[in-house]
Formats: C-alpha cells, structure tokens, sequence
C-alpha cells in the first residue's frame, strides 16, 4: 500500500502596516507555480506594393511543447535566393533564437514554417522577427509579433518585491515633512496602488492569470513614478502642489460655475450603486481624491427604504466632505407602478405625458425632496433623466384644435396652408399613422403640434420645479437631458432644452466620450458640440453631466485607455462642464489606469480651477447659429448634422465658440460676435431673418454655405434672401469641417478675428485635429492646447511666445513641438515674447 506524500506548499506573507493594509499572497502549490505559458499580442507587418509579409501563431501556447510559426508570404513577382529568417529577441534586443530558410520566392502566395523550443527561455517580454530579404535593391520586409513569457513562479516573486517596495514607499511618506506638499498627490496614489496589489492577490488566488499580469504590470509602473515623485518632486513643483480643497458644505452657484469658499470648485466622482454600503463608496471616494457622488431614487422603490438611503447618504456625505447630487430616475416602474398603468411603457419610453403616472410621479418626488430640506453638501436635485413625452387623448386633442382656430380662424387658409382638405376642424387628428401623403407630415402641421406640445412639456416642468422649490427653496434644481440634442426628429417627444436650460437652476446632462471615431482618437465633436450648446443657451449657470461614461472597449493598451481618460475630463472642462460623475458600472472603476488618469486629471483640473475658470468664462468670438425652427423643420436634416461640421472646423480655429439660438438672437446676441456662421438652415422665424439681415448690412463678418434660409418657421417660402457682401465668405465644396476651418482662417486674415495663439504647421495654415484656447488671467497668458489626432503632428504657434511651462505636467515646453495624441498642456507662456493684445479676457 503506498503512502500519500503531501506536497509542501510554497508562502510568500508581506504584511503593510503603516495604512492599516494587511496584504497576504496566499499559498500557492507547486502545481500552480509550474504554471507557464507564451501570449502573443497582434503582429505589425510590412506590406509594399512588391511584397507583403504575415506571421500566423497561437494567441497562447505552452512553452514545453515547440512552437510553429507560419510565415506567409505574398508576392506579386517571383525572387530567386530570398533568405526568409525567424529570430526571437528580447526587450533589449539580444537575440535569444534565430532560424534561417534560403529559397525561391513564387508569385502569389508563398509559406515558410518555423519552430522553436521556448522551454529553457527565462520569464519576460519578447518580439519574433519575421524578415523576407528578397532584392538587393527593395528594403527588407519584416513581420513583428510581441509576447510574453510568464509564469506564476515570476508573478509570485514579483508581487513579493513589489509589496516590499510599497511598504518602503509609505514608510517614506509617512516621515516626510508636511511642507513638502507630497503627501496629497502621492497618497491619491498610493492608494490606488494599494488596491491594485489587493486585485493582484485576489487574482492569484483565483488563478486569473491574465488579470494578474495586467495588475502587476500596472503595479510596478506606480511604485516606479512614485518613487520617481518623491525623489524628483523639485522639477515639477506644480505637479505636487496641494489642491487647498475648501469645504464643500456650502457650495455656491457663481459665474457659470461653483464656487466654495471664494474659490472656484471643480466636482468628479461617481453615481453610487444602490446594492453597495454607502458609507463604503464614499469614502473609497475620499481616499481617491474624488468630492463628488451622485445617489439615484426611482419611483418604483420602496418610499421608506428610500426616505432610509436618502438620510444614510446624506449623513455620509457630510462626514466625508463628498458634495451631492440626487437624480430622481422615471424609467424604473417596476412594482405597483406598472400593475396600475400597464400601457405606460406602449410608446417604447416611460411617458411622463401620461396623467396618472405624471401625478404619482410628482406627488412621490416632493415627499422624498421634503426629507433634503436643510441638509448640507446637496449641490443639486434632478427632477427626471432623459423624460421623453408624448401627449395624447381627446382633451389633447381638443386643446389643441383650440389653438389652432386661434392663430387660423379661417379654415379656407389653413386647408391652403396644410395641404389637407378639413370640412371642419374637428376633423383634425393628432398621432396615429397617417400615410405618407397626410396633412400630419407637411411641414406646417409638424411646425404647430411640436410647437403645441413642447408648450404642455415646458408647462408641466415647470410646475414641478415650482412645487420643488417650494419645499426645498435652497437646493438648486435641474434636468438631466439625454446627449441626443444634435440627433434627427428629438422635438417629437423631447423637451425644449432651451426652455428646460433657462427654467432651472443648473444645465444637467447625460454625455460619454469614447474612441470610436474615424478620424480622430476619441469621438469628437459629439460630447464638446453638446456641452457648448449647453453653455450657450445659459452661460452663468454650471453644467453637471451625471451619467458621464467614458467607453474604452477599443482600446487595448492600459497607456491609451489613461490617455483617454484624462483627455475627455479636460476636454469636458473646457468645454463648459463644472461637475461629472461616472456612471456606477464604469470601467473607468474597474483598471487602476483608468482610476489613476481619471482621479489625477481632476486633481489637475481643481489645483488650476482658477485659470481653467477663465476659459470658461472667455467671451466667444465666433457664433454659429442653431435654429429650432430648423431642428423641428423635416426633423433637423440638414441643419443638425451640418452645424456640428461647423463647430468641429471652427473649433480648431484657436477661438472660443457659442452657439446662438433664434431668440438670442432676436435679444441682440449678436452684437459682440465677431464671426457668425450660418451653417445649412432651412428656416428661421421672420423676426431671425430681420435680424440676420441687418447684421450683414451693417458690416456683420458671415461664413455660410452657399444655400440661403429659404422658408420661416412653419416652411412657408420667403421671398427676401440674406446677400453676401465683402465680409461674406461662402463655405464652398461639400459643407465639411475643413470648409469651415478655413473660413475661420480667411477671417482671422482680414483681421476681424484678433491675432491669437492657435497651432499652425510649418506653411503656416491651421492644423485640423488640434485643438486650442488663448485666454490672459492676472496679467498672464495661457494656452490649452490638444493633439485630438490619432497620430503625432508638428505643432507650430503663431500670435505669442514659443515657449512656456506646462502646468499640467510640470515641464518647459517650446514650439515647434511634436504633439502626441491625447496629452493636454496647458501652457504659461512666456510674457516676454507675447505680441498679441489681450484676448479672449475672462467676463
């Protein structure tokens, strides 16, 4: 009978004490520790109009079994004596193996199979190098595919020495003196660090092994820059410099944005999972530098278990220094609410049209709003997200025949005007699914019932804001509006975002940034085209973004999902927006990369709030009309689509830009606009006309396509056009953003746009791609300057010094520089060398 012999098992304990964290590698067996495998990432290959060259191989193998390579190889010409050659090198390029096939190369496709024993390679990074030597005369066709060799072995001694130097790291902080002002920047950190060594553990344990090495990865990188921190802080003193965070207890609304203790404040954090403790996500919060959540209540939960999260999250708050925001959310009726009103959900959305359900909805938001009274830290209340509505019946319908024999007492008229053959007017019908042919989709008809309805939207927010601040006159209250403002037919069932922006205290919205973009390496101009039309409908109120995602599913590297991440939180600042939180479920969260970029840009953005501030305040020199009339006009095609062109072209133009809608511009907006773009626009009210008319006549700078306004508001045809004159430039070609851009161009070279700091290249036109803003606060000049390419670009500057310190980063920088994509500056520049006049100055 033989006897079991158990297995030693191996134990790596490194405890940190100096935090309270207790960081166990749990044992592993040796089984585990045999662990090894070969990953490899994507190939990057050559290919020329001679020859291309591929490389064909597992995404893992095991290294005690040889590996085959297939080496593919196309030709378009046959090649005599071609020497096809595999070598496998590592991070330093030291060749570990090389194999080497001497042949003729056929026309067409053509194969070569390497194999290569890995089994006695050491753990690390390295690189197979395919090469096809086919010409004297013809460069070497190469074929690279990174990988890596790991082993749970490696990982474990790894993550041991890792957790050594963490715990020296905070031993260091902890003595270091107070004046230093490391401790704000680094523990923010440390403390993701820290978390990443308790993933990395966990990962171990459970034998995710990929999620491990991403996890190490990341954790020796931060211990490298923190280490780096401690001993180089004195070169890049901005970098380390406290953020002096004034108590949010008593936030204040002041130009355009919020302000606590005389000092303007910016809030990031995240929306609060309902099915996690309170206390514990907020203060995971704190210890990542974050001031702000946000705790959704929807009307199907429970009123006293709500009215309970309400005063647990608010106590919290309040201990933790985290400012506040409640959205009360209508989309989630489950329960009682949709056993009374089955029919809510017919029309595809929650209709808050709906009577019953918009009374409930009410009466249940003021009883829980009742229990916010007095209570500190709440910066805001949403009263709806993304409502959607649709007004129907036949009292509707009836009101709305009212109106319509108000303003066409004749029916003579209103048959000529509609199209339609009405022998009474009761014979008007509103929804259903009328043909094609039908009076209901003229242009007049679709004018005066989205007109109507919008109307009854805008009476019926309005008293609920009213009833709210009643009860909580001291909260400021706001809606938060779905990122669909630039999307075809939203009037049909959305709410006047006007109205909404002038009705409550603060702009509210739903916006996320991503990479899913064709030409540039996030997605723009979709969340800056939308923030700026909401800072220009109300500058002096802040724009919250409560559900502010930012989408990585196409990126790969850890580097660039950072990357993004930290340039969508600037991008959005710049843009207008005051607060942001992330949506619960982000996988902003989820990365300590993501976590790190996401929580160092909004330390950045508040230790420099003051100058970010003055661009924000800065007064447009460029407006670009947005008219409702033309949104409502055949659903917004093409007015919508053609004013982001706009925007996106002007925009690189170095200039601050608004949007200026029809009543603005019947309030005399205009007059402190330099440039005005008309882009694409079918109709605008007659009183719009006028005064678009007299602003050209009185010298009024205009860039506009070429087609005029040819109908008014309710698609009646015009007679009168708006002339061009000599400071008309026409957008000519395909009415792209480049057009605009070099309208903007054409402008600033008449001299009506100031001379200002913007990027050229080396001929001296403007770079498509870059964005940037020149603003001067307290006697110094600033440049915010972007790369929003997917590849680097040379950057020259024209208008001001070329050189400066960038604040984000603690660096001097000079110009020409090459701009990688994605890294914002924001520049000091050197006021020696400042030619222009002042710019741009904040209001």
């Amino acid at each position: 009978m033989s006897k079991k012999i158990a297995r030693p098992i191996a134990l790596i304990s490194v405890v940190l004490m100096n935090f309270g964290l207790s960081l166990v590698c749990v044992a592993m067996a040796f089984a585990d520790a045999d662990f090894e495998e070969l990953w490899f990432s994507s190939a990057q290959c050559d290919s020329t109009a001679r020859l291309s060259v591929s490389v064909s191989c597992p995404e893992s193998a095991v290294p005690r079994e040889p590996i085959a390579f297939l080496v593919e190889i196309s030709a378009v010409a046959p090649h005599q004596m071609t020497r096809i050659s595999m070598q496998v090198v590592d991070e330093a390029y030291g060749l570990v193996h090389e194999a080497v096939l001497d042949t003729d190369l056929h026309r067409g496709r053509n194969q070569a199979t390497f194999e290569w024993d890995a089994s006695e390679t050491p753990p690390g990074r390295y690189m197979v190098v395919a090469s096809v030597d086919y010409a004297d005369t013809f460069p070497v066709c190469r074929c690279m595919v990174p990988f890596s060799k790991v082993s749970a072995l490696q990982w474990r001694k790894d993550l041991a020495a890792s957790l050594e130097r963490l715990t020296t790291l905070e031993e260091q902080l902890l003595h270091a003196p107070a004046e230093d002002n490391l401790s704000e920047r680094v523990r923010l950190r440390l403390n993701i660090a820290r978390d990443a060594a308790r993933s990395a553990q966990t990962a171990l344990q459970d034998k995710e092994w990929r999620v491990l090495d991403r996890r190490l990865a990341y954790l020796q990188q931060a211990i490298n820059t923190l280490h780096a921190g401690l001993v180089f802080s004195g070169n890049a003193p901005e970098m380390f410099a406290s953020c002096n965070m004034p108590s949010l207890e008593n936030i204040q609304i002041r130009d355009g944005g919020f302000h606590a203790s005389d000092r303007p404040v910016f809030l990031f954090g995240a929306i609060l999972d309902k099915n996690m403790p309170v206390a514990d996500q907020l203060k995971r919060l704190r210890e990542y530098g974050l001031n702000f959540a946000a705790q959704e209540f929807s009307i199907g939960d429970n009123a006293a278990d709500s009215v309970t999260l309400l005063e647990e999250t608010v106590r919290c708050a309040k201990e933790m220094g985290i400012a506040l925001a409640i959205q009360f959310n209508q989309e989630d009726v489950a329960g009682d609410v949709m056993d009374q009103w089955p029919e809510l959900l017919d029309t595809g959305f929650v209709n808050m049209a709906h009577g019953g359900f918009a009374g409930l909805y009410a009466e249940r938001l003021g009883s829980l709003a009742a229990n916010l009274a007095g209570s500190p830290m709440i910066v805001c209340v949403s009263i709806a997200r993304s409502p959607q509505f649709k007004f129907d019946g036949e009292p509707v319908r009836l009101q709305f025949i009212e109106r319509i024999k108000e303003r066409y007492p004749d029916r003579i008229d209103l048959n000529r005007l509609w199209r339609s053959h009405l022998s009474d007017y009761d014979e008007i019908t509103i929804w259903g699914d009328p043909p094609p042919h039908s009076y209901h989709n003229r242009r007049a008809y679709q004018y005066e019932w989205q007109s109507f309805q919008r109307e009854l939207i805008s009476l019926f927010l309005a008293k609920v804001e009213q009833e709210l601040s009643q009860i909580i006159p001291d909260i400021p209250l706001m809606l938060t509006l779905p990122d669909s403002a630039f999307l075809p037919g939203e009037t049909r069932n959305g709410v006047n975002r006007e109205g909404a922006a002038s009705m409550m205290d603060i702009n509210g919205c739903t916006a996320h940034a991503g990479a899913k973009a064709a030409l540039y390496a996030m997605n723009y101009p979709e969340p800056h085209v939308y923030y700026t039309l909401m800072r220009s409908y109300t500058p002096n109120k802040p724009i919250v973004n409560l559900y502010g995602d930012i989408d990585m599913s196409e990126i790969a590297a850890q580097e660039q999902r950072g990357a993004l991440v930290k340039s969508a939180l600037w991008e959005a600042v710049m843009s207008g927006v005051n607060a942001f939180a992330l949506p619960a479920d982000s996988d902003v969260q989820k990365t300590p990369e993501t976590l790190e970029a996401f929580t160092t840009a909004a330390q950045e953005i508040n230790r420099l709030a003051p100058v970010v501030t003055a661009f924000q305040r800065a007064q447009p020199q460029i407006g670009i009309l947005f008219s409702e009339a033309s949104k409502i006009l055949d659903d917004g095609v093409p007015h919508l689509e053609s004013a982001q062109f706009a925007f996106e072209g002007a925009s690189f133009a170095g200039y601050a830009i608004r949007f200026v809608t029809e009543s603005q511009i019947e309030q005399g907006a205009l007059n402190p606009i330099k440039v005005l773009i008309l882009p694409e626009t079918l109709a605008v009210s007659d009183a719009t006309f006028e005064r678009l008319s007299k602003y050209v006549e009185d010298g009024g700078m205009v860039a506009r396509a070429g087609t005029p306004i040819p109908y008014n508001e309710r698609g009646y045809s015009r007679g009168d056009v708006i002339r061009s004159t000599s400071n008309t430039v026409l957008v000519r070609g395909m009415n792209l953003p480049t057009e605009y851009l070099h309208a903007m161009d054409a402008a600033q070279e008449s001299g009506v746009l100031p001379e200002t700091a913007r990027p050229i290249n080396a001929f001296g036109y403007p770079l498509e791609g870059v964005r940037s803003r020149y603003v001067e606060y307290e006697g110094e000049g600033y440049l915010y300057i972007i790369n929003l390419r997917k590849e680097p670009v040379n950057c020259y500057l024209t208008g001001v010094s070329d050189s400066g310190r960038d604040l984000i980063l603690g660096r001097d920088v000079d110009f020409p520089r090459v701009l990688p994509p994605l890294e914002p500056m924001l520049v000091r520049m050197e006021r020696k060398k400042i030619e222009t006049a002042r710019v741009n100055s904040p209001l």
